[in-house]
C-alpha cells in the first residue's frame, strides 16, 4: 500500500497546488502523520537549523 500511496503523492500534490483540490492532500500528508511524536516550538525549531547550518559550514570550511 505504501507504494501506491508514495507513487500517487506527487498527483496528490498537484491536484492541491495547481488545481486547489483539497480533497486529495491526505494522500500527500497522511504517510507521516504517525511518525510525528514531538513537536518542536518556534525557537527550538531555529535553534536546530541553526546548528545544522554551523556544522555545513565548518565542514565546507574544513575541506578546502
Amino acid at each position: 500500500m505504501q507504494i501506491i500511496i508514495a507513487a500517487n503523492t506527487s498527483m496528490a500534490l498537484k491536484a492541491v497546488l495547481a488545481e486547489d483540490n483539497t480533497r486529495a492532500v491526505w494522500l500527500a500528508t497522511g504517510q507521516v502523520v504517525d511518525m510525528i511524536d514531538h513537536l518542536l516550538s518556534c525557537r527550538e525549531l531555529i535553534e536546530r537549523i541553526l546548528a545544522e547550518a554551523a556544522v555545513c559550514v565548518d565542514a565546507l570550511a574544513a575541506s578546502r
